[in-house]
This record gives C-alpha cells, structure tokens and sequence, in this order.
C-alpha cells in the first residue's frame, strides 16, 4: 500500500494515478477482512471476542473521523499532503507490526 501511494505521488500523469489509486484501494480493501480476523482471534472467550470487535470498529470509525479532518487540513495546505501521510502512516504501521510479529515469533519458540 505503501508503495503505490507513493506512486500516486510522484506521478504526473493521470492515468496512472489512477491506476495505482484503485491498487491502493484495492489492497486497502483486501485487509480489512484479515485485521478483523486477527482482531477476533484474539480471544478464546464469545463475549470477549464480541466486546474486541466493538472496539476495533469503534478505533476505525475515530480513525476516519480524525483522518479525514487532517486530510482535509493538509489538502488545503498541499495538495500531495493527504497521500503522503498515508504513505508514512501505512510505513509506520508495517514497521511496527514487523517488530511485534518478530517479538511474538520469539516467545512462541518452544523452550528445549
């Protein structure tokens, strides 16, 4: 996602904003399902499960609030600003996520 934000960015022509625009959207589509998956995974117990997905819909529905109030502020500013923070944001969130995958592959390991 990352990287074709970035080449919404750095791109001059419109077909190709275009093109990379639906890819970013695609894949922004694609990974709903699998963060909720994860999300409901985290618990073993029904209403447990059930309070998580609440709050996960909850922190999303912030999320657009908040985010399209900055989007709003930063297009007004810069045109290009609203991708750009996606691009950082998507990065941040993949380099968080690697270093807690990596910190929960570790205490997984069987202790011999």
């Amino acid at each position: 996602m990352a990287l074709s934000g970035l080449i919404v960015v750095l791109v001059d022509q419109l077909w190709v904003f275009i093109v990379f625009a639906f890819i970013f959207l695609a894949i922004d589509s694609m990974s709903k399902p699998l963060q909720q998956t994860i999300v409901s995974g985290m618990s073993s117990d029904y209403h447990e499960s059930h309070i998580l997905m609440g709050l996960y819909n909850t922190m999303k529905s912030l999320g657009l609030i908040i985010g399209a109030l900055i989007a709003g502020f930063l297009y007004e500013w810069i045109k290009i600003g609203p991708f750009i923070l996606a691009i950082v944001a998507i990065s941040m969130a993949a380099l968080f996520m690697s270093l807690v995958y990596k910190k929960t592959k570790t205490e997984e390991q069987p202790i011999r």
